[in-house]
């Protein structure tokens, strides 16, 4: 079984070539007025598609089966494009989630913005393409006769413009040194690459009759495009959306709400420095009071520089020596060393093992920015499974307290349950959602910016996956 889940403002999906056996839509309209959204399906070749439209109440939710909404078979790869109707008052933003479920992986995807569609009439004379180049930051590779220690990286690009893609995949080493490229041209469509396969030549073998990597990818391609890497092991898939430059923002910090290690789980963080100079930085791991934990870390990345580490190892957080090792969760704070403005790309992967090496697993994007309105477009709480959120309060001042409301919302729009929660100065909470809640979506209001991260998965903790918290 598999089900996909999306909340969305003019968004981009791929379909990875997977076996769904049903695919699930989730949409959710956030205006304080009604809307009627588009939803279409795409062929791998961008040749054929059909679509339909679905009217939503204010703050309502529609779940249900794509074949439901747009009664095709989806085909096994393709991409889903979803958005308001052209009298939308809702802004051209991606605000999206696309997740699928299977029998053995969990597996959620970051809507992309998707290229404007031409008018109607269309025009002579079509407007020129727009460049893209886009950051894939968590390539990771180790193929041949590993075991439950597999591991390989799959890239889902979309060409939905009117152009030709002429891409060029660059892949780089954590070292930031480039090892080599591979043209990648497609004309319309989706197009899904296995990097150990696409990159065979420059990558290292591992001893085991196969291949070994770490590193990332960019993709500079002639037009506007969309890219997805999917890690995959036997027993788990994480997926992460590439940024483009554009969309990398300079920042005064940044946040991964949540990380845990000890009781069955780990954490490992991965940060890029995307700039053309070397970047200092401090990094601080915090408990939910705000106390540090471990050692406080300066560390330099040069230029297309990559660390990557276990969230215990990196800052030698102290644990009693148990077995097994008891859970420490909590947040961790990125910053320039000497409170610069700076650029940062990273992920924090929260993998478990209770039942088997890495098998179930969560790919989180930083939290490059704070803000005062959150969503996370799908929770369950039902069914044998759960949804959680972690909450980090970025504010240092010691005399401001941070008021933050919670609210879970009904699929049909009304409140299920409200809940205020206070946060002093560099404080962070994490909870689950109460149980009986079979479809709905949560929204958090503060005073103050805050940071937020979301997850799903099994109540036997076999399958775990990220649920976006999309800043408003």
């Amino acid at each position: 079984m598999s089900f996909v889940l999306m909340f969305t403002l003019q968004c981009l999906f791929p379909i990875f070539d997977l076996n769904a056996e049903f695919t699930g839509v989730s949409i959710v309209n956030p205006d304080t007025q009604s809307q009627t959204f588009g939803v279409s399906v795409t062929s791998s070749d961008g040749s054929s598609g059909r679509g339909a439209l679905v009217s939503l109440e204010p703050g309502a939710q529609r779940v249900a089966s794509l074949k439901e909404i747009v009664p095709i078979t989806p085909p096994s790869s393709g991409y889903i494009r979803i958005g308001p109707s052209l009298n939308s008052s809702l802004n051209n933003t991606c605000t999206s989630y696309v997740t699928f479920v299977t029998n053995q992986a969990l597996t959620g995807v970051d809507g992309a913005p998707a290229p404007p569609p031409l008018p109607i009439p269309p025009p002579a004379t079509l407007p020129p393409p727009i460049a893209t180049t886009l950051i894939l930051p968590h390539i990771s590779i180790n193929t041949g006769f590993a075991e439950l220690d597999y591991t390989d990286t799959r890239i889902a690009l979309i060409n939905a413009s009117f152009t030709p893609a002429n891409i060029t995949a660059q892949l780089f080493g954590t070292d930031g040194v480039l090892r080599g490229s591979v043209p990648l041209a497609f004309p319309f469509g989706i197009r899904i690459v296995r990097v150990s396969e696409a990159f065979q030549k420059l990558l290292p073998n591992n001893g085991l009759g196969g291949k070994t990597f770490e590193g990332y990818v960019r993709l500079v391609s002639n037009t506007q495009i969309a890219a997805w890497q999917r890690i995959e092991t036997p027993l788990s898939a994480g997926v992460l959306r590439g940024k483009s430059l554009d969309e990398i923002p300079t920042t005064s910090f940044a946040t991964f709400p949540q990380f845990a290690f000890g009781g069955g789980y780990d954490s490992f963080i991965n940060l890029l420095n995307p700039s053309s100079s070397p970047l200092r930085l401090e990094l601080t791991a915090y408990n939910d009071q705000g106390k540090t934990l471990g050692d406080v870390l300066q560390i330099t990345l040069a230029a297309g520089e990559e660390r990557r580490a276990s969230v215990s190892e990196i800052f030698r957080i102290p644990v009693i020596a148990s077995f097994p090792a008891p859970l420490t969760a909590g947040s961790i704070r990125i910053r320039e060393a000497q409170a610069q403005p700076f650029q940062i790309i990273g992920d924090i992967q929260i993998v478990n093992s209770k039942a088997g090496s890495r098998s179930a697993a969560m790919l989180s994007p930083i939290s490059d920015a704070g803000a005062r309105l959150w969503m996370m477009p799908f929770a369950i709480s039902s069914g044998g499974y759960f949804t959680g959120y972690a909450i980090a309060n970025p504010n240092e001042l010691l005399a401001v307290q941070t008021d933050v409301q919670l609210e879970v919302v009904n699929a049909d729009g009304t409140l299920k349950e409200q809940t205020a929660i206070q946060l002093s100065p560099l404080n962070r909470t994490a909870s689950l959602v109460p149980s009986g809640l079979p479809r709905g979506y949560l929204r958090f209001r503060s005073n103050f910016p805050i940071h937020v991260m979301g997850a799903v998965g099994t109540d036997d903790l076999r399958q775990l996956d990220l649920v976006p918290a999309i800043s408003q």
